[in-house]
């Protein structure tokens, strides 16, 4: 698995350190040691961070959760909470759609080391989603994937100039509804000038390099992917 990033949230330094050597150990990188949410912040705007480990009591006049709850405001980082509370009031508190997990200090190797495999195990979900609904099945055992933007017919890769893939990408996104002529001159060409003939050249080279992809002229509109 290629390596994430974590950062920790503690104001207790031999606890960090632990904590870092327990990360490491399991394959991950840690990016920062944080004692208060000034530091946090900093980080999280500079750095591409997978994974915090935040304390809910930390310096300053900002909590763990606190701290937690502005960051994913902005951002979608997975929390693993860590404390010496284990009121139900302050875990309910705590819990949130990013929240993955909630450790009671003093904690093991073990407790963490769970809450990794959640983690890993929720990315793969993600990644296994995040392929499969890219993936647009067209007519004719044509299908398109909006992430690599690539057409394939049987499997095999029909190659494609870069107006064409973004004009189809355009199309298939939109896929039942016209696609407006302005709108494709903003989104593939960048700028209103362009002329409907420039447009009518690209889907002509399109439908021939893809022969029965069902794309037609919506009465001088736009097109539309059907």
């Amino acid at each position: 698995m290629e390596k994430l990033n974590a950062l920790i949230v503690d104001d207790e330094k031999i606890t960090a350190d632990l904590l870092e050597q327990i990360i490491k150990y399991h394959g991950y990188n840690v990016v920062a040691k944080c004692m208060d949410a000034k530091c946090v912040f900093e980080i999280v705007n500079k750095k591409q961070i997978d994974l915090i480990f935040m304390d809910i009591n930390i310096n300053g006049s900002i909590d763990g959760i606190q701290c937690a709850k502005k960051i994913n405001e902005n951002k979608s980082i997975p929390i693993i909470y860590t404390s010496a509370l284990a009121e139900h009031e302050v875990i309910d508190e705590a819990i949130d759609e990013n929240t993955i997990g909630y450790i009671i200090k003093p904690y093991g190797e073990q407790d963490v080391l769970i809450s990794l495999k959640i983690l890993d195990s929720n990315l793969k979900k993600q990644k296994y989603c995040t392929i499969n609904n890219s993936i647009k099945a067209l007519n004719n055992n044509y299908s398109f994937d909006t992430a690599l933007k690539e057409l394939s017919n049987n499997g095999e890769i029909i190659s494609l100039s870069k107006k064409e893939l973004l004009l189809l990408d355009l199309l298939v996104k939109n896929k039942t509804h016209v696609v407006s002529h302005e709108e494709i001159k903003l989104k593939i060409w960048n700028e209103k000038n362009i002329s409907d003939s420039t447009i009518r050249e690209t889907v002509a080279r399109l439908k021939k390099k893809a022969l029965n992809i069902d794309i037609k002229s919506a009465h001088g509109l736009g097109y539309i992917l059907q």
